[in-house]
């Protein structure tokens, strides 16, 4: 599961965060409203944790709309919060670790339904370097890659705030674009095309 984390005030960032990694989710933390907006439009996530006892007038227009598909759980709010969109679960302070789990143990199951992913070879290029990885999910201007831990995480730190060459092949096709990493965690990285789409590619594996 690809997970959101929202917390403006980074209160509950630490402990959430490896909270999701021990469910073994891939986890990127938002610490404002621009990057979390950002990162919901790449359409990768499954579960927004918003730790916050509000959101950004503009993102909770998002939730309404576009992305009411996504579950959202509240966490660390000192009372229940009324909200114009649907909320999964709501976890009020003090932060339980035993509700998170029940609750991450049910949403687990109905996301797991769901999801979908696949495994498809990309070489993704930076200057002269080329790693090989796969892209294990995407929408139509973002995917999710994967690689060796040895190699992906060290190829992507050295070439940081570069723009890469991703190029996907798939059923005889191959389908190259322009992409930017605007997440990241040790062996997997979301990046967003910025020029170029894969939506033909998405066609054929649908």
């Amino acid at each position: 599961m690809n997970v959101l984390v929202y917390d403006p005030s980074r209160t509950l960032t630490a402990l959430s965060k490896a909270f999701f990694l021990g469910r073994r989710h891939r986890v990127s933390v938002s610490p404002s409203e621009k990057d979390a907006r950002q990162k919901l439009h790449t359409a990768l996530f499954d579960l927004l944790f918003v730790c916050s006892e509000d959101l950004p007038s503009a993102l909770e227009a998002d939730l309404q709309t576009d992305y009411a598909h996504v579950p959202v759980i509240h966490a660390g709010a000192r009372k229940t919060i009324p909200t114009s969109y649907p909320v999964y679960a709501q976890l009020p302070a003090p932060f339980s670790g035993m509700k998170f789990h029940q609750v991450m143990e049910s949403l687990e199951i109905e996301v797991k339904a769901e999801e979908k992913t696949f495994d498809i070879p990309v070489d993704l290029a930076a200057g002269s370097e080329i790693l090989s990885c796969r892209a294990t999910r995407a929408s139509a201007s973002a995917f999710v890659l994967e690689g060796s831990p040895e190699s992906f995480a060290p190829f992507l730190e050295s070439h940081n705030g570069e723009n890469f060459t991703a190029t996907l092949r798939q059923g005889g096709e191959e389908c190259a674009v322009s992409a930017e990493v605007i997440f990241e965690g040790g062996r997997w990285a979301g990046l967003r095309c910025r020029t170029g789409s894969i939506q033909s590619l998405l066609e054929k594996i649908a």
